[in-house]
């Protein structure tokens, strides 16, 4: 696909200005989920800072380090939830994505994965999540 039609796409889908994307950067999942703006603010919200050019393998060790090793898998998996569903809600409602909803999706689905914890995991998952949010 060239590089124009790509751009033509995200525009389309979803209506980012052309302006907006940058040029000769390819929408792979590493830019949707580590390397656009958007995505950037949303681990920003979490305290969490990817450097550029990582790939996503390099961003998740990187993750893991900043943040507590036990639940940090937990913490990657959600937060691509919250962009992915939060772009969503742009394309199939018409609702622009930003940060505060995204960290709103990560935040309920933090919360319905506390009844999924071991006993014995509880009261370290609770106070990990109070330091997240």
């Amino acid at each position: 696909m060239h590089q124009a039609s790509r751009l033509h796409c995200c525009y389309y889908i979803l209506r980012i200005p052309v302006s907006s994307a940058q040029a000769g950067v390819e929408e792979t999942l590493q830019h949707l989920f580590l390397g656009c703006q958007f995505a950037t603010q949303c681990w920003d919200s979490l305290g969490i800072v990817i450097h550029d050019q990582m790939n996503i393998l390099q961003a998740v060790e990187q993750i893991r380090d900043q943040v507590n090793q036990n639940f940090f898998m937990m913490l990657v998996i959600l937060m691509c939830w919250a962009i992915w569903t939060t772009r969503n809600d742009r394309i199939f409602k018409g609702i622009p994505p930003n940060v505060t909803r995204a960290k709103a999706v990560f935040a309920l689905e933090l919360k319905i994965l506390t009844l999924r914890v071991k006993t014995k995991h509880t009261v370290e998952f609770d106070l990990w999540i109070q330091n997240l949010l």
